[in-house]
C-alpha cells in the first residue's frame, strides 16, 4: 500500500487566486480563494499567492511534495520566468518559480493556465 502524497495547485487569475491541496489520488484536502488585487503589482500578488498557500495548508500541516501554478500569460517552464500577463498590470519578466520555491522549499512548476486546463482535462 502506498502512502498518499500531496501537492498544491494554484490558479492565478486577474480577479481571484484559487488554491487547493490535492492528494496524488486526486482527493481535494482543502481549498481557498483570495482576491488577486492585481492593481497593487507583482510583489503584492506573489504575497497573496504565498498567503493563500499557507491558508490552504495551515489547518492540516500536510507535507507538500510540490506546487503547480497556472499562470495567465507567457511562461518559460524551463526558467520559471513569467512575462507580461494581460490581466496583471505591471508585470514585466518575473521569476515567480524562484520566489515561491524560496518560501516553501519545494519544487514549483509553472504552466500557462490554458495549457494547464487542457492537461487537466
Amino acid at each position: 500500500m502506498t502512502k498518499e502524497k500531496f501537492s498544491i495547485g494554484v490558479d492565478l487569475g486577474g480577479t481571484n487566486i484559487k488554491i487547493g491541496v490535492v492528494s496524488n489520488a486526486g482527493r481535494i484536502i482543502s481549498k481557498t480563494s483570495l482576491k488577486t488585487e492585481a492593481e497593487k503589482g507583482p510583489k503584492h500578488v506573489i504575497n497573496q499567492i504565498i498567503d493563500g498557500i499557507k491558508i490552504a495548508n495551515d489547518s492540516r500541516k500536510i507535507k507538500i511534495k510540490g506546487i503547480g501554478i497556472g499562470f495567465p500569460g507567457t511562461v518559460s517552464t524551463k526558467t520559471g520566468l513569467v512575462e507580461s500577463p494581460p490581466n496583471l498590470p505591471g508585470w514585466g519578466k518575473v521569476d515567480l518559480r524562484k520566489k515561491i520555491e524560496k518560501e516553501f522549499k519545494v519544487k514549483v512548476y509553472i504552466e500557462n493556465d490554458a495549457n494547464a486546463a487542457a492537461i487537466g482535462e
